[in-house]
């Protein structure tokens, strides 16, 4: 046994002043007895009066002794120790990714047995020892730091819960190498549902893996026909044996098919499902079986987020930018030449011309716009011309409007040079003038391009069809919630309109929450359905995003056990905790003890 605090003992005094106290005498008192037989008593009664006697043994003194004992014992925190060495700062690690949802065994989560396996390894550190508490999943997150109080770090362990994402272990584990810099005594203990290989010599790895049938749903996709919806949804046995099971479809929470599917190990297939067009707006596929991993038995897509996006292209005539938008899929395009608009659209490029009122919503995107003044005073905040030039060439910035078109340059005869606003991202450049712009401003996506394409080439190269493509993706994405799906983990860019209130979030599991100032939300740690909301003028903007869990990395984990489930053998071998606590021990003899004196003062009364 060893002693983790030696100060305590300082109250072993105390048992020399319980012998002493035992030794002290109590005061005799006289009473007067008709007898003369107490006279033979005379002289001990006057060695009655010397307050010390010899030494006696009296059980009470020495159950006071024992429980003072065992009191200060306790004090001192002792343990039996293991085969581990004592270390200044210890780092535990907690995988939180997707898999550990997987049943350990009947009644615990893999999650569960980890988070039990790494409270009692923390309880067998001594009461010096730091520790850290990191999380690896989407992100790796430290949790606690350097804290000597094992209780706060237990409570921290119970206040984690588990993610639908994938973890980097590995990443992780550069993160804990990290923090063994601050320390030259230092050790970590990492508890997930992996096998790790190359660990370094101060790093232990605690396995909890299980085996059993599972099976997952993988994606599901729709299509729009002339006899109505088709749904896709692609199942995948991720177990050694055959599964069979049935397979639920909702449109908006309302069962309307189920189908059967059967499957060998390690096998996948598709199930179609062919709806009339209902005018829901979420699709789920959904396991009826339980299995090892529920987390993975649903999967969702967006039914009303394939409708086709509507363009009014106003020009005179542009049969170069016709032809890019036509070869454009999800797009429905509508020409005028007159800049009277009077029906609302998701996109309105102006080719040439200016429209006598500025949309009130709806994308915008001016080419060559002229050089006279705008009859609406308030395209001015969209559009500002600087000079023009002649006879130059342009360069092609690096951004995303410009992917797969970076590097480029083109000739022009003829530009407009334009300032830009603070908001936008140059994407053609004169030098350092700017000759092209774009960027969401106001909630609504602007791009200005400063010529006209029959000055230049680039209407006949390869890369204008790609260009347009980017620009049209790019409108498409201008909604208060870019894409319609998100993979676990990522974090999403939100394109709220300032002049509309906050930005709420109805998260998957029912709870919400506000999008913060900069207008990033994230990272998705839970598969399902996110609602993002924005009041702009009395209506109400809503977004859809879908976030499937990740099983082709996740749900593969549960195939097989590993090895190494046997969580009471550090595979790194460098940390496996001080050994047993048995603080515990002597407490329960010091209230025996206290027990024992009660029961033997109640006897003598």
């Amino acid at each position: 046994m060893r002693l983790q605090n030696l100060w305590p003992l300082i109250f072993l005094l105390c048992i020399p002043v319980i012998i002493l106290i035992w030794m002290l005498k109590q005061k005799a008192s006289d009473y007067p007895v008709s007898s003369l037989f107490l006279w033979k008593e005379a002289y001990r009664n006057v060695e009655a009066s010397n307050p010390w006697e010899r030494f006696k043994n009296h059980l009470l003194m020495y159950l006071q002794i024992l429980t003072v004992t065992a009191l200060v014992l306790a004090m001192c925190a002792p343990y039996i120790p293991g085969v581990g060495k004592d270390f200044s700062h210890v780092v535990v690690a907690l995988d939180i990714s997707g898999s550990m949802s997987a049943m350990y065994d009947d009644d615990h989560t893999r999650f569960e047995a980890a988070c039990d396996g790494a409270k009692d390894y923390i309880d067998g550190l001594t009461e010096d020892t730091s520790v850290s508490i990191v999380t690896m999943g989407a992100r790796t997150t430290t949790i606690l730091t350097s804290s000597t109080d094992k209780r706060a770090a237990r409570e921290k362990i119970d206040e984690i819960r588990p993610e639908d994402t994938s973890a980097d272990l590995y990443g992780a584990m550069d993160f804990i190498k990290s923090m063994m810099t601050l320390t030259s005594d230092g050790a970590a203990a990492l508890f997930t549902d992996q096998a790790v290989e190359n660990t370094p010599d101060y790093m232990s790895v605690y396995t909890y893996a299980s085996s059993g049938s599972n099976a997952a749903v993988d994606y599901v996709s729709h299509s729009v026909t002339d006899e109505g919806i088709t749904v896709l949804a692609k199942i995948t046995n991720y177990s050694d044996s055959v599964y069979d099971g049935d397979v639920n479809l909702y449109v908006d929470d309302t069962l309307v098919d189920i189908g059967t599917v059967h499957l060998e190990a390690n096998a996948s297939d598709a199930l179609y499902f062919k709806l009339p067009d209902t005018g829901g707006s979420i699709v789920k596929a959904e396991l009826n079986s339980r299995d090892l991993l529920a987390n993975d038995n649903t999967g969702y897509d967006i039914l009303n987020a394939s409708q086709e996006s509507t363009i009014l292209l106003v020009s005179p005539q542009n049969i170069f930018l016709e032809k890019a938008l036509s070869f454009i899929d999800g797009t429905d395009v509508y020409k005028t030449s007159d800049g009277n608009v009077d029906k609302s659209f998701d996109t309105y490029i102006f080719d040439g011309i200016y429209p006598e009122s500025v949309p009130k919503e709806g994308n915008l995107v001016f080419i060559n716009p002229p050089v006279n003044d705008a009859p609406d005073a308030s395209l001015g905040d969209y559009i500002k011309l600087k000079e023009s030039a002649e006879n130059v060439w342009l360069s092609a910035a690096d951004c995303s409007l410009m992917e797969y078109v970076y590097p480029y340059e083109l000739a022009v005869t003829n530009v407009n040079l334009l300032e830009k606003p603070s908001w936008a991202t140059a994407f053609f450049k004169e030098g350092q003038e700017c000759a092209g712009y774009y960027g969401n401003h106001n909630g609504r996506f602007i791009a200005v391009l400063g010529f006209d394409l029959h000055d230049t080439d680039f209407a006949l190269q390869t890369q204008f069809p790609i260009f347009m493509h980017n620009l049209i993706d790019l409108c498409r994405n201008s909604r208060l919630v870019s894409g319609i799906q998100a993979a676990a983990g990522e974090s999403l860019k939100v394109n709220a309109n300032p002049s509309g209130g906050s930005v709420s979030v109805l998260m998957p599991d029912g709870r919400e929450a506000t999008v913060p100032e900069n207008m990033t939300f994230g990272p998705l740690t839970m598969a399902g359905i996110y609602t993002f909301s924005q009041e702009v003028g009395g209506a109400v903007n809503t977004a859809l995003v879908h976030v499937d869990f990740p099983s082709a990395q996740e749900s593969a984990k549960t195939a097989a056990a590993l090895d190494e489930s046997d969580p009471s053998a550090g595979r790194g071998g460098a940390v496996t905790g001080l050994g047993m606590n048995i603080r515990p021990v002597f407490i329960m003899i010091c209230l025996v003890l206290l027990l024992v004196q009660w029961l033997i003062y109640l006897r003598r009364i």
